[in-house]
């Protein structure tokens, strides 16, 4: 499965790109909403973890661009935030799960499963 990690801090998406990479799925980061946009064009992920609090094009609006992409629409969309309050914004914007920072890596894992969704 390829999924886009999107996060403002490009050390925090290159951490869990690498530990999505150790559980074998083929991952690339983006630390902005238009680069996370781009990136998605030509990488076409099927699954996608954007932070919610992204500088200039925020994480609500990538969610509900990168839905709107073929390979998104049904693939799992997790939405992260260090901000317990973005959570309605999140699910209202079509993301799946909303996880609070710092997630579980079991949590991440698990809603990337083969198996569906985790419920949160």
């Amino acid at each position: 499965m390829r999924v886009l990690v999107v996060d403002a801090n490009a050390d925090n998406a290159e951490s869990l790109c690498l530990l999505l990479r150790l559980w074998g799925y083929e991952a690339v980061g983006a630390d902005s909403g238009p680069e996370a946009l781009s990136l998605a064009q030509q990488f076409r992920p099927e699954a996608a973890i954007v932070e919610m609090l992204l500088p200039g094009l925020g994480g609500d609006e990538v969610g509900r661009r990168l839905r709107a992409m073929p390979g998104l629409r049904r693939g799992p969309l997790i939405a992260l935030s260090g901000c317990a309050s973005t959570r309605r914004q999140a699910l209202e914007a079509g993301f799946d799960l909303f996880l609070l920072k710092p997630a579980e890596p079991d949590d991440i894992r698990e809603a990337l499963g083969p198996h569906g969704l985790a419920v949160a």
